[in-house]
């Protein structure tokens, strides 16, 4: 029930929308399968399953890094406006609701747009997705990730600096607060874990799509290969950002130990 456990939790929620979703369909396109005749060589002519392409490809890359914003914010004032922590907290739940909101709204436009696209450029596997769509994406990515990155950088300079400062001053007011406050650090290594893990893994398939368009060109049968590694790679990774951070978190671990009917050391 602590707030950053809260966004943790709805960045579960997307890795499984990735996993059970995005990921298969990416993988679907891959093939020509009698069920699914509207797919050839990866294009799909499609409208409705382009929608549903596009729309699970894009919300959850859009809503984890709006997630991992609202982490970062959370463990900013955390730990550097400690006093000021108690006050803002009780609004993380509505931030996540917020992301949630905005990035469904990001996804409002290519469904109006889509009657003028041609939906086996907006579909294809190999192919930019629409039009200045890439663009538009790279560009949320870099700012995202930077903001998320520069507070981050920001609070272990500051925790560098002025950490015994800090907790000394919390430590004088209520001894309870100070233990609270030691613990938020290790929140904060399971937060930077995790944001570190995801910039890894969808830097490394960003950085493998382009890579596959430059070797390849127009081999399709070598980018079907490609794009089923890249994406079967993604399916079994996007399950692990939730187990990191809950192999951090000592309740978590009991809970799971107790639902095991494993016996739990304290």
């Amino acid at each position: 029930h602590t707030p950053t456990n809260i966004v943790a939790v709805n960045i579960a929620l997307v890795d499984l929308l990735q996993g059970l979703i995005a990921t298969p369909m990416r993988l679907l396109m891959n093939y020509e399968y009698d069920i699914a005749k509207d797919i050839v060589y990866g294009a799909v002519m499609s409208k409705y399953f382009c929608i549903m392409r596009l729309g699970f490809s894009t919300i959850p890359c859009g809503l984890t890094l709006l997630l991992f914003i609202v982490m970062s914010v959370d463990r900013y004032i955390a730990i550097i406006y400690p006093f000021k922590y108690d006050k803002i907290k009780i609004h993380l739940g509505k931030a996540c609701s917020l992301c949630w909101l905005c990035s469904g709204v990001m996804f409002v436009k290519p469904i109006i747009d889509l009657r003028i696209w041609d939906p086996s450029m907006i579909c294809s596997n190999y192919s930019d997705w629409l039009p200045n769509h890439d663009v538009m994406m790279y560009i949320w990515i870099i700012v995202s990730v930077s903001i998320s990155t520069g507070l981050h950088i920001q609070i272990q300079w500051i925790v560098h600096r002025h950490h015994n400062n800090i907790f000394n001053q919390i430590q004088a007011i209520d001894h309870n607060s100070a233990v609270v406050y030691k613990k938020g650090f290790r929140v904060l290594k399971s937060s930077i874990l995790l944001f570190g893990f995801f910039i890894g893994m969808w830097g490394s398939f960003l950085l493998f799509r382009v890579l596959g368009t430059l070797l390849f060109g127009g081999d399709t049968v070598g980018l079907k290969i490609w794009h089923k590694v890249i994406n079967k790679i993604t399916l079994l990774t996007s399950f692990l950002n939730p187990i990191i951070f809950s192999l951090r978190q000592r309740n978590l671990k009991k809970a799971i130990r107790a639902n095991c009917r494993i016996k739990c050391k304290d």
